[in-house]
This record gives C-alpha cells, sequence and structure tokens, in this order.
C-alpha cells in the first residue's frame, strides 16, 4: 500500500543549480548531465530540455531503452549510454544516433563492422577502471585498448572517462589515486599521438570536493 504522496519538481531550481554548478567548475568545463532512471525521478524530458536550454551540451543515459525514449520526445542533443550494451542492440544504438560506451574489443569490432555496414561514422566513448572493480578496461591496459579501437574503421573515440567510486569522502586517498591512475593513462595517450577530445571523471561528488578530477568535463547527476 503506497501513502499519498506529492512531489514538486521545481525546474527553476534545476536551472539555478546548474548555474551554481557552471560558476564553480568554470567556463572552460564542459558538462554532461546525467538523466538516467528518469533523471533520478524527476523527469528525463523535463530536466533535459532545461539542461540543454542552458548550455549543457550532452546527456547521459544508463541503458539504451532511456536513449529511445528522450529521442521519441524530440531530445536531439549526443546522448551517451553510460551502461554496456549487448550486440543485438547495436543497430538500435546506430539508428537512435546514440554515443555507447565501449570496454571490451570484441564489441568494438562488431559496433566497427555495423557502422561500416550503414556507411556511418559512429561516436563512441572509453570506460577505464581506474579501481571501481566493475565493468571498463582496466587502466594499465588502456592504452593500448585505444590503439586498437583507434585503428577500428568508422569508429571515432571521442571521448574517455572513468567513475569516482567514493568522491562523497573528503581528502579520499582512494579517490586521488584514482584521479592518478586516469591521469597517466591521458598522459600516456597524448604522448603517443592518441589524443581524445573529450575526458571526464569527477560525478557530483568530486565537483565539490576534488577539482582536478574535473579534467575537461563533468557529470553532475
Amino acid at each position: 500500500m503506497h501513502r499519498p504522496t506529492w512531489v514538486e519538481i521545481d525546474l527553476n531550481a534545476l536551472r539555478h543549480n546548474l548555474f551554481a554548478i557552471k560558476k564553480w567548475v568554470g567556463p572552460q568545463i564542459k558538462i554532461l548531465g546525467i538523466v538516467k532512471a528518469d533523471a533520478y525521478g524527476h523527469g528525463d524530458y523535463e530536466v533535459s530540455r532545461v539542461l540543454l536550454n542552458n548550455g549543457v551540451e550532452m546527456l547521459g543515459i544508463a541503458i539504451l531503452e532511456e536513449g529511445i525514449q528522450l529521442r521519441d520526445k524530440g531530445i536531439k542533443a549526443p546522448l551517451l549510454i553510460l551502461g554496456g550494451i549487448f550486440e543485438e542492440q547495436i543497430d538500435t544504438v546506430i539508428q537512435y544516433g546514440l554515443t555507447p560506451t565501449v570496454y571490451d574489443l570484441k564489441l568494438a569490432e562488431v559496433l566497427s563492422k555495423r557502422a561500416y555496414y550503414f556507411n556511418t561514422i559512429m561516436k563512441v566513448h572509453v570506460y577505464v577502471d581506474t579501481g571501481m572493480g566493475s565493468i571498463g578496461v582496466k587502466y594499465d591496459k588502456a592504452v593500448e585498448f585505444v590503439k586498437f579501437v583507434k585503428n577500428m574503421k568508422n569508429l571515432l573515440i571521442e571521448g574517455i572517462y572513468t567513475h569516482c567510486s567514493s568522491s562523497d569522502e573528503k581528502d579520499s586517498a582512494f579517490t586521488n589515486l584514482q584521479i592518478k591512475r586516469f591521469r597517466d593513462v591521458l598522459d600516456a595517450l597524448d604522448a603517443s599521438k592518441a589524443c581524445i577530445p573529450l575526458r571526464h571523471m569527477a560525478n557530483s561528488g568530486a565537483i565539490l570536493g576534488y577539482p582536478e578530477a574535473y579534467f575537461n568535463m563533468v557529470r553532475p547527476g
């Protein structure tokens, strides 16, 4: 049995928070607005519109279905799928113009073949595991992985990212270690001329407590 409840979403408050984040991180840092899980229950379309109308240029979602839903509602901005996808979903990802995350060579190869088949260039982001221990390319294998994917036809690595697992803790030694590992990967890629334009790590907790995790894009939720 549910208790009668009333939730009012104040989109002006959302706008205010977005501007506060922009001021906090500075004008040179791009913002990837996370709108997964119906924008955490706040309304994915409504929240997405406010973010996009106020200078956010890319949105983050968890699964393919969320991307389809936003496209069907008229959202045309780049949508990054932060979760994994299955091979059988690839054609739909291409059809809806979504940006998948890659961390598995076999899946990247299938993406490349399908993008070639559809005669399209598919943008992808590489997810690096810097210590979260779940999915992702392990940080010490990331440079090699990126080089493989860069050589695949019809794939364009637009971004590379990792995730802070304990950024809510102040002065977390583990978060600082994750930042160092990610920076080492980026430095090695730059040194080998494999530059990737978008680099993001900081979730909401890291935005508030770890400016060295900003790189050139942040992911507030």
